[in-house]
């Protein structure tokens, strides 16, 4: 599932929830495996009073012969853990176990770059699945036996939109950039910036008018790159007591609150890198400046988006008395298209590169769940601000230098 982040939105919302019909890029890593990979979430032991309930799902997938399929039940922010397995016979196949609480689960084709994704509640007794298995995806799918899936694509289909829009503008912004045409690339941002508003109106009417719904949990899957932790925490604030207090919406609330109170107020830890010329970058030494940590990753295009506004305060403050330094801190997993990225993008900046041992070690000092992510410091080396984000930069910094 290693595609960019509004790709992945249109196809959630064309054949539902994690479902795929394209093939995997090993270039870039999947929105689970980036999660994985930094989150500090410690997953919470949940005493569940409800006794099990058997489920059982029955597939037919045409075109498929003796392949082995995986049953994936899934995490908040990605994550998934295996926890059945099946081979097709002539296409048929079936899974049983016993469900206590909804999950959003996927259904994972062993070497393939197919699966199937779909909701299933706690009171689901039966599922049945049907599609046609083709080199790069699933056509046809049909999911029945699961009201939650149901619902959930109802949802799909009023953001669908607004999702497909942003996709269309942000290709045009890459594409401008990418021609240094930065008066179109900052109109299309823009314009990509309302829709975005209106999008977060859209979730938040959903959210007010369905508080008992699960289906908002998986729909939280949805902007968890693209929102603030705040935004997200919010949102997560209005649910009932019933679908907070799940075991999937426990999981939700870990996995935001332990980048949300990463406090303002508190000394940034330090840390040493080596910086994309080879020099060693230690964060003590900026001291009697203000510094931006900028988490970032060359995939994910809200942090690219936000490059044009770094760039112009950095260049406007750079020299100030107090002057202002910016450490970008890449996630990449891949270092030539992270160098490539930053020579080609305005980053005149401190580029360092946090997974040279596969640890993060860095996204996880300082509990960076979500990227684009964000950390203001002032010069004792203290944190101010968390997760600003485009011309919020440009508010924030000229209270600070202009006062």
């Amino acid at each position: 599932m290693k595609k960019n982040l509004f790709l992945l939105f249109l196809f959630f919302i064309s054949i539902g929830l994690f479902a795929q019909k394209s093939g995997k890029s090993s270039s870039t890593p999947s929105v689970s495996s980036h999660k994985n990979a930094i989150s500090t979430t410690q997953k919470k032991e949940i005493t569940l009073k409800e006794k099990p309930k058997l489920f059982e799902i029955k597939g037919y997938l045409q075109g498929s012969h003796h392949d082995e399929l995986y049953l994936m039940m899934g995490q908040a922010g990605g994550s998934q853990i295996r926890i059945d397995t099946a081979i097709t016979e002539n296409g048929i196949f079936k899974f049983t176990g016993k469900v206590r609480e909804s999950h959003p689960y996927t259904i994972v084709v062993k070497h393939k770059p197919q699966a199937i994704g779909f909701l299933m509640a706690k009171e689901s007794q039966s599922v049945s699945i049907s599609g046609v298995l083709t080199a790069t995806g699933i056509d046809d799918l049909r999911v029945t036996g699961s009201p939650l899936e149901d619902e959930y694509k109802r949802f799909s289909a009023q953001i669908a939109p607004y999702l497909s829009k942003q996709y269309s503008l942000y290709t045009r912004f890459e594409n401008a950039s990418q021609k240094g045409d930065t008066l179109n690339a900052r109109a299309y941002y823009e314009r990509w910036e309302d829709i975005h508003e209106k999008l977060k109106a859209q979730y938040r009417t959903y959210f007010a008018a369905n508080p008992n719904s699960f289906v908002c949990l998986p729909a939280l899957e949805l902007i968890y790159f693209d929102w603030s932790a705040r935004e997200i925490y919010q949102l997560y604030q209005t649910l009932s007591d019933t679908v907070r207090n799940s075991q999937y919406g426990e999981e939700w609330r870990l996995l935001v609150e332990q980048t949300l109170f990463a406090n303002s107020g508190d000394y940034a830890p330090n840390f040493e890198l080596t910086d994309i010329k080879g020099d060693s970058v230690v964060l003590q030494k900026y001291r009697g400046k203000y510094v931006i940590l900028d988490f970032w990753a060359s995939w994910c295009r809200p942090c690219r988006a936000d490059l044009p506004y770094l760039g112009r305060v950095y260049d406007k403050y750079k020299n100030m008395q107090e002057g202002l330094e910016i450490i970008s801190i890449s996630i990449d997993n891949n270092y030539g298209l992270w160098s490539e990225t930053v020579f080609k993008e305005y980053m005149p900046w401190v580029n360092v590169i946090d997974n040279t041992d596969k640890t993060y070690s860095i996204a996880r000092l300082y509990n960076v769940g979500f990227i684009p992510a964000s950390f203001l410091i002032d010069p004792n080396g203290k944190i101010m601000d968390t997760n600003i984000r485009g011309a919020k930069w440009e508010s924030r910094l000229q209270e600070i230098f202009q006062k």
